[in-house]
């Protein structure tokens, strides 16, 4: 990488930040000092930020310095790029760079440069290439059950510790070598899809947003494709091998396939089993059951995307029945409850906190 390109004085001002960043295409810069020392960081947000502040363009970026920059020191070879791989995993950041030891900077690593080209990951990447398919992320409802958090904030960026729930979506999506995503939108979501575009890269999104809501697959209709949609939610998060679900539905030519997981149901009463005659038969104490539920991950064919009227409110429900309606093959990708996490409701919301990674 070319470090120049990416460093800048702190005399600028927050103008010439912009100007410096538009021109080699950035979203961030490293600031030195007079004695080019390592003093702080701007991003394409601090920027974004002064500006929703009002503050003028003329001046100092020492206004919206972020002084806590990440930065490795230089050593072995082996270290750094130990340290390097955990920087990047834990702070998401896109670049890093390397301190001498007083403090000058002697390179800048990029995510990109770190990973290796011949990856166990990359080979399911070729695997997913070979299926013509689209990513749609349901991102427009209200979340009316997280309030008052989605009184504020849409319920795509609620956090589960140090990142937000579509993060973990994205991220695991991204994994997997796709570089593409169609988000659906209609509540808060210009803070969104501000939010995205900061945080990943505008290249990595296609925004479709709903005149008004839609239900839980109404706003497909409005997603222009000849290939099938990879759907989620977007209040929840699955660790699943990706390229065993798309083999499972492609493989078996399904018109819709559901991510299920087996959940034990436990009525909290005595159950009774009463005749005709109002005679109690048995007694079952607290039974159980065991039932198979929607997670919120599908494929859909383009055949069925078709059965979606368009300008109607319609949900998942409504689609799954039609379709059985009309004979398409539903299949089922079965997953254990401990491979996906739901935040869409706050009793939910507490667990995945304490086991979500």
């Amino acid at each position: 990488m070319k470090k120049s390109k990416y460093i800048i004085k702190n005399n600028l001002s927050i103008k010439q930040a912009i100007k410096h960043m538009k021109s080699h295409g950035l979203k961030s810069l490293f600031i030195i000092n007079e004695k080019s020392k390592l003093i702080g960081s701007i991003s394409g947000g601090d920027i974004r930020g002064a500006i929703l502040k009002k503050k003028k363009l003329s001046n100092s970026i020492k206004q919206i310095i972020q002084y806590s920059p990440k930065f490795i020191y230089d050593g072995s070879p082996k270290l750094i790029n130990k340290k390097l791989k955990i920087y990047f995993k834990k702070y998401k950041i896109q670049n890093i760079p390397i301190l001498n030891k007083d403090k000058t900077i002697k390179d800048i690593i990029s995510w990109n440069e770190l990973i290796k080209t011949k990856t166990k990951v990359l080979k399911k990447i070729n695997k997913l290439s070979n299926y013509n398919f689209k990513v749609v992320i349901m991102a427009g409802g209200k979340g009316s059950r997280l309030k008052p958090f989605t009184d504020i904030l849409p319920k795509p960026l609620i956090p589960i510790k140090k990142k937000t729930i579509i993060e973990y979506i994205l991220n695991n999506f991204i994994k997997y070598g796709l570089k593409k995503f169609i988000i659906t939108t209609n509540y808060k979501s210009e803070i969104l899809k501000s939010y995205l575009i900061d945080k990943f890269s505008k290249n990595l999104f296609q925004f479709v947003k709903e005149k008004k809501p839609s239900g839980t697959v109404g706003s497909l209709k409005l997603i222009k494709s000849n290939s099938s949609l990879l759907v989620s939610n977007c209040d929840v998060f699955h660790k699943i091998k990706l390229n065993k679900f798309l083999d499972f539905h492609f493989k078996n030519k399904n018109d819709i396939s559901l991510v299920v997981a087996k959940k034990r149901n436990v009525v909290p009463y005595g159950v009774c089993e009463i005749n005709n005659t109002n005679h109690i038969i048995s007694l079952k104490e607290k039974p159980t059951s065991k039932i198979f539920i929607n997670t919120g991950l599908y494929i859909i064919g383009n055949k069925t995307i078709n059965l979606i009227p368009k300008n109607k409110f319609y949900d998942f429900n409504d689609l799954i029945s039609l379709a059985i309606e009309k004979k398409f093959k539903i299949g089922a990708f079965k997953i254990r409850d401990n491979e996906w996490y739901d935040i869409g409701r706050w009793d939910e919301y507490s667990k995945t906190k304490f086991n979500i990674n």
